[in-house]
């Protein structure tokens, strides 16, 4: 019996098809709602930083009319780059904005979608998987932001570069710019 090797063609395809099933495996895995869930990741007050922001940043002036939410929505189940998300933001915020954050103009808060505790919320910013809000309330007003460049930022190759986008974004916000 003689056997028929694959054109070049056929090659190609099934190399595509491939492919196509890693990434929505990859990408399914951080925006499902599995039954199983992966342990959260330790609690962010604890956890220590891994990398500096060594880039500066434009000092902010807070006007009394504006207020800043940071919101980071996950899912139970959590990629390495979600957790890596959570990690930087979270190092972020703690480092670089103590100061608003003791006085309440800016509040983060890391929360799972899933819980229905947090259902309020889920409702209000609309997350389906692992996504990074800042919501600029200014007189009042929401001015929700949905981060999508998080996934762009190379948060787990570029740590430090992640953290200066994250740091100008949230300082652009509590100068009341939308």
């Amino acid at each position: 019996m003689k056997s028929k090797s694959l054109s070049l063609r056929q090659k190609l395809t099934v190399l595509w098809v491939v492919m196509l099933v890693a990434v929505l495996v990859s990408t399914t895995a951080c925006s499902s709602t599995p039954t199983d869930s992966v342990p959260a990741s330790p609690n962010p007050v604890n956890s220590k930083p891994s990398a500096t922001v060594t880039s500066p940043v434009p000092s902010v002036t807070v006007t009394a009319a504006v207020r800043v939410e940071v919101l980071y929505f996950h899912n139970n189940q959590r990629c390495v780059t979600c957790l890596c998300f959570e990690e930087r933001v979270t190092h972020v915020v703690r480092e670089h904005f103590k100061d608003e954050l003791s006085a309440g103009i800016l509040t983060y808060r890391v929360l799972n979608r899933q819980d229905k505790n947090n259902a309020d919320l889920v409702k209000k910013y609309q997350p389906v998987g692992s996504q990074l809000f800042i919501n600029t309330v200014v007189n009042g007003t929401d001015h929700i932001v949905d981060v999508q460049d998080i996934w762009a930022w190379n948060c787990r190759g570029k740590p430090d570069q992640f953290d200066d986008n994250i740091q100008k974004l949230i300082a652009k916000s509590l100068t009341g710019a939308i």
